[in-house]
């Protein structure tokens, strides 16, 4: 049994198990890569292998690991604002698929007195109003958050003064 990596061009283990023809597969080894969820074992036409599948081949044969790719958690901070028109909710998360593209929240977050001006990689960066300009895709395991982008809405207000005594 041959696990492969996700583009199954590349061993990452060989574990050897001898089944008689006929018997069932028994229990077939679980391996792990970094990011990948085993899916299974499946046959080069594409049939999984379940422990209770029995041997059909009189000949060694190679069975191949399937993989997806694991979801996280992209999380996107309002910053000072909210979402949904509630102001409880200063958080969105978004469940993202390891290697595509990180995607933000469809409804931008509201501020009284600011303009959304869009996404920043770290509050430093929401700070001195640096905001992202290409997506990148999701390459970590590890906690990702976006900070919500403001500037302040500026208002002109005219004041005018009267001779009138009343």
């Amino acid at each position: 049994i041959r696990a492969y990596d996700a583009a199954e061009t590349t061993y990452l283990e060989t574990v050897n198990k001898y089944v008689e023809f006929a018997d069932p597969y028994g229990e077939l080894p679980v391996p792990a890569k970094a990011n990948y969820d085993f899916v299974g074992w499946y046959t080069a036409g594409g049939t999984k292998i379940n422990a209770e599948d029995s041997v059909a081949v009189s000949t060694s044969t190679t069975v191949y690991s399937k993989w997806t790719p694991t979801t996280y958690t992209v999380t996107f901070d309002a910053n000072g604002g909210f979402f949904d028109g509630d102001t409880t909710v200063t958080t969105k998360k978004v469940a993202t698929t390891f290697d595509t593209t990180i995607t933000p929240p469809a409804a931008a977050p509201t501020r009284a007195g600011y303009e959304f001006l869009g996404w920043a990689a770290s509050a430093e960066d929401a700070a001195s109003k640096t905001t992202v300009t290409s997506w990148p895709t999701l390459q970590t395991e590890d906690a990702v958050t976006y900070y919500a982008v403001w500037n302040a809405t500026i208002w002109d207000c005219l004041l005018y003064t009267s001779d009138a005594a009343d």
